[in-house]
């Protein structure tokens, strides 16, 4: 096994940096080294950048790769499996925790176990499983890519997480704040976009710049929300699939890195209804347990990310859109005027900055905005700021605070426990380990 270490050495360093540890898809051809690097120690982070500049990545969408000279696209390398675990673990050291989060201070968050192949090679598979205390284990990625024309074009298909901007792919444990930015969770869902179906991935370099195209269909619209019961599945008909397009560019320049890229998905999402009998004249208990219809909705974002030094600085913008003609239709027009989710247009946006170091400490702020449609489509905002100690990559302790800022007239919206509950303090710590396991070269 003459290439084990500077290939466990390559894999496991990424693998460490991204606790899902399986491929994901992202912006550019070159993004998720970069947001690899950005996650590392800086001195890893700029080893990583100079060789960036100087090679092409083998396939767009793969985790990583280690160096041309080590591992090329379809060689034969031997067989090849990486295998990591991830979890995390909450204090939460807030002023009222159990209003916001009933239960014990102290409790386990993820738990990922991840199994990927080869992802240097022409056609290679991923799977992830995410134990949570609070659900049955679920099948977080599930998903074969194969890269064509020399990794000019990736094909990834089954259950996936869909890159729209710059924090919806990250997974939990990936996060510096305990929860995705606001516009992520109240347009995207909680975790972001996640879902089973085709995504194509194409690149090149337009006048010396990066240029990413990807384009994807799914069978939902983000995370299916599990309180609410619809006649039949969003994705019955083929009208009721979500469409994803994103576009993105990349800039170097002395040293910093821009990435700039837009985002849009299109899809059929449950939301709530009440029900009514045509001989009563209010909302009463729904029949077969129907409480949601599936509504189109659509997401256009855009955003950046910009790497200078020991400063990595991003941003998002994202709209929510519901027309009229986006409402379900339903048999019964007795159930219209009981439509109770979302309609018209929504905006949100959030900014984020961390520093790395002096050494392994990192601190960072984050300020985010939406009209909300939990309280109603009005003003909803979060600002607060962290501090931690990243010893090795992956592994964190992280002290974070948020604050949410909602209007008067949002606030007047939030259920009382949450009103007593506005300041989150919160200890969190993560750890990955990865392992590559190799057969030998032929």
């Amino acid at each position: 096994m003459p290439n084990a270490r500077p290939f466990l050495a390559a894999f496991a360093a990424v693998l460490l940096a991204a606790p899902l540890a399986a491929p994901r898809p992202d912006s550019v051809a070159h993004r998720d080294s970069l947001r690899a690097d950005s996650l590392r120690a800086d001195s890893v982070r700029r080893a990583e950048l100079e060789r960036i500049r100087g090679e092409r990545r083998p396939a767009a969408g793969a985790v990583a790769a280690a160096p041309a000279a080590q591992v090329r696209p379809g060689s034969a390398n031997g067989g090849s499996l990486i295998l990591a675990i991830a979890g995390e673990a909450f204090a939460d050291l807030s002023p009222k925790a159990a209003a916001r989060v009933p239960g014990s201070r102290l409790r386990i968050g993820d738990m990922r176990l991840a199994l990927a192949a080869d992802p240097t090679r022409r056609l290679h598979a991923d799977l992830s499983l995410t134990f949570r205390t609070d659900s049955t284990p679920t099948i977080s990625t599930a998903a074969i890519t194969a890269s064509l024309f020399d990794g000019g074009l990736t094909l990834r298909a089954g259950k996936q997480p869909v890159p729209f901007g710059v924090a919806a792919p990250l997974q939990h444990m990936e996060l510096w704040f305990p929860l995705h930015p606001l516009p992520v969770r109240a347009f995207l869902g909680e975790r972001g976009v996640r879902a089973t179906g085709l995504l194509a991935a194409a690149s090149r370099r337009i006048a010396g710049i990066p240029i990413a195209l990807r384009v994807g269909v799914f069978d939902h619209f983000g995370t299916q929300i599990d309180s609410l019961r619809t006649p039949e599945p969003a994705d019955q008909n083929v009208t009721g699939l979500a469409g994803f397009a994103r576009l993105a560019g990349e800039w170097a320049w002395r040293g910093a890195h821009l990435t700039v890229g837009g985002s849009a998905i299109s899809g059929k999402r449950e939301q709530p209804i009440g029900c009514v009998y045509q001989t009563t004249v209010g909302p009463v208990l729904c029949p077969n347990g129907v409480n949601g219809a599936n509504t189109r909705m659509s997401v256009f974002g855009a955003d950046g990310q910009l790497i200078v030094g020991r400063a990595v600085l991003e941003g998002e913008w994202m709209r929510n859109v519901v027309g009229a003609t986006d409402l379900p239709a339903f048999d019964n027009p007795g159930f219209t005027p009981y439509y109770s989710g979302m309609y018209g247009t929504y905006d949100g946006a959030y900014a984020q900055l961390r520093v790395n170091g002096p050494g392994i400490a990192r601190f960072g702020a984050r300020a985010e905005t939406a009209q909300n449609p939990a309280v109603a489509g009005l003003n909803d905002r979060f600002a607060g700021a962290f501090v931690g100690i990243e010893p090795m990559p992956g592994g964190r302790i992280v002290l974070s605070y948020l604050r949410r800022l909602p209007s008067s007239a949002a606030k007047a919206h939030l259920p009382a426990d949450e009103q007593a509950a506005l300041d989150q303090l919160v200890l969190r710590g993560t750890f990955s380990l990865a392992w590559l396991l190799q057969r030998g070269s032929e």
